[in-house]
């Protein structure tokens, strides 16, 4: 079994190894074509300004020259695209030729145990209130039964509270906060407050008001 996984992952390995030698080459033939269209542009765009405003049957095929040039590198640049997603493609045919997920033991009565249905609510209330869904979740606690302590919910309300605030633009609450832990942030060598001071800072200063920033 060990040596079945050994040669799984060295399949995968291998193939990875090729999409990435791929990118690799793509990116610089890519490059390389980019630039060269570009250098053929300028050359183009010197001939027609030191012509003046005479374009003569030269210039006309310079041009026309030109745009078949460019046009003909954007196609090789996009079918190397698709060769890339084609490469990528195959890729992840190979991971689930050789890793097929098991998924049995999420249809496991088990799991839904009272034991394990209880960490599963709490999991899930948990989440809520991290997404600030403090409705939601306290629903969930009454249905299922969750003894939360206060504290541990207006924990979370506080720090929804100031993610919503520096979404907002709105670093007060999150510098009161440092501010309260200031202890704390200095035990773990942390400068989130002077990083929000100064983001403060900088704000007030774009807002106009130099005074107040000072």
């Amino acid at each position: 079994n060990q040596i079945q996984k050994m040669e799984a992952c060295v399949s995968v390995e291998k193939e990875l190894q090729k999409v990435v030698h791929k990118l690799q080459n793509t990116a610089e033939n890519s490059s390389k074509k980019l630039q060269d269209g570009l250098d053929d542009i300028m050359m183009l765009r010197t001939r027609l300004l030191s012509s003046g405003e005479t374009v003569t049957e030269e210039d006309r095929e310079a041009l026309k020259e030109c745009v078949a040039k460019v046009s003909s590198s954007v196609q090789s640049i996009s079918h190397e695209h698709k060769d890339i997603h084609a490469s990528i493609s195959k890729y992840g045919r190979v991971i689930d030729k050789y890793f097929v997920q098991d998924l049995s033991s999420a249809t496991s009565r088990q799991i839904f145990n009272r034991e394990n249905s209880k960490l599963l609510h709490r999991a899930i209330c948990e989440h809520l209130l991290r997404e600030g869904r403090m409705d939601v979740a306290e629903t969930l606690m009454n249905e299922t039964g969750l003894s939360h302590h206060e504290e541990f919910v207006a924990m979370f309300t506080e720090i929804h509270q100031i993610v919503q605030a520096l979404r907002n633009k709105d670093v007060d609450p999150a510098l009161q906060w440092a501010v309260a832990h200031r202890e704390q942030l200095e035990h773990h060598n942390s400068d989130l407050e002077f990083k929000l001071r100064r983001r403060k800072y900088l704000s007030l200063l774009s807002s106009g008001n130099v005074g107040e920033a000072v």
